[in-house]
């Protein structure tokens, strides 16, 4: 994930346009949620698409008197990184885009990670955005499964305010081998 997220002091509507990324062995998958005034968008592939009130609100609430307002907009879509920090330790300090950050590195819960791919797909589904790219439209307790069994290393990196605490980057690195038995379950994910 990355991109500009600007929240000032006191800010009931940041503005952010951030990209998530996804390599898969078929194809490179790619969104981006847009933040402006008290509109918010999806970006796939070329096209932008303008997230009804209703919904948007839903997705602005929780960023209104929040000190962590990135934060706050990944856990309305199931996204929380703490969930699945395993040992996690600081690595040292950085800066990004003149703000000093804290590097930390962990292994990953890919249970718990795969349980919020699911509630994350489940929206993008209620949204249509899995029938619009192609993607599967639910992922099972038995993928899930699966998933977590394949995963032969997971890693991430999240670079934190020093001073603030706000979330700046996170990066997740998971190479996935399958078993050919796993592998029979990838048309279920599809449905």
């Amino acid at each position: 994930m990355s991109g500009p997220f600007m929240q000032d002091k006191g800010d009931d509507a940041p503005k952010a346009n951030l990209s998530m990324g996804i390599a898969l062995r078929d194809g490179a998958y790619g969104a981006e949620l847009i933040l402006v005034g008290n509109e918010v968008l999806i970006g796939l592939g070329t096209t932008a698409y303008q997230i009804p009130a209703s919904i948007s609100d839903r997705i602005r609430k929780p960023l209104r008197n929040s000190d962590n307002a990135l934060g706050a907009v990944l856990a309305v879509f199931g996204i929380a990184p703490r969930r699945w920090a395993k040992d996690p330790r600081i690595v040292g300090n950085e800066r990004i885009a003149g703000v000093d950050v804290v590097h930390g590195t962990a292994g990953i819960d890919t249970k718990q990670y795969f349980l919020d791919v699911a509630k994350f797909t489940n929206l993008l589904t209620s949204l249509r955005f899995t029938e619009v790219a192609g993607l599967p439209q639910a992922v099972g307790p038995k993928v899930r499964a699966a998933l977590a069994r394949s995963v032969t290393s997971a890693t991430g990196d999240v670079y934190t305010g020093a001073e603030d605490h706000v979330m700046r980057k996170a990066k997740f690195n998971m190479t996935i081998k399958p078993s050919a038995s796993d592998r029979d379950l990838e048309p279920e994910a599809r449905r």
